[in-house]
């Protein structure tokens, strides 16, 4: 931030930084920053991450389960760049994960994924 307020101080012809210098430095980021936000929208950058939140926003409150995100892929993915794409989302909070039970007797409920 300092430097783009050190360039207002200079256009200013300042002999030093100033609060107005850092204001004006904090609102052009603040513009680069909706900017970006703007031509990009939820892109997280990784390919297999942004397929994965295409689909389960296509999903919608249903969810995708892990063994449907490998279909995804036509499971031609390893499930390690799945998962990878998965924690990629969660922590950008684009995702969370959820849990359906099957039918009784059957085992252990099914992972499962939704967009936020």
């Amino acid at each position: 931030m300092r430097p783009l307020a050190l360039v207002y101080a200079l256009l200013d012809q300042a002999p030093q930084i100033d609060v107005v210098h850092l204001d004006a430095a904090l609102a052009l980021w603040n513009f680069c920053v909706a900017s970006a936000c703007h031509i990009f929208g939820d892109i997280v950058g990784n390919p297999i991450a942004d397929t994965v939140l295409r689909a389960l926003r296509a999903a919608g409150a249903i969810g995708l389960s892990r063994t449907e995100l490998l279909d995804l892929f036509g499971r031609n993915l390893s499930a390690s760049k799945i998962d990878a794409a998965l924690v990629a989302l969660l922590s950008a909070g684009k995702v969370r994960r959820g849990s359906i039970k099957k039918t009784a007797g059957s085992g252990r409920p099914r992972e499962m994924w939704f967009a936020v």
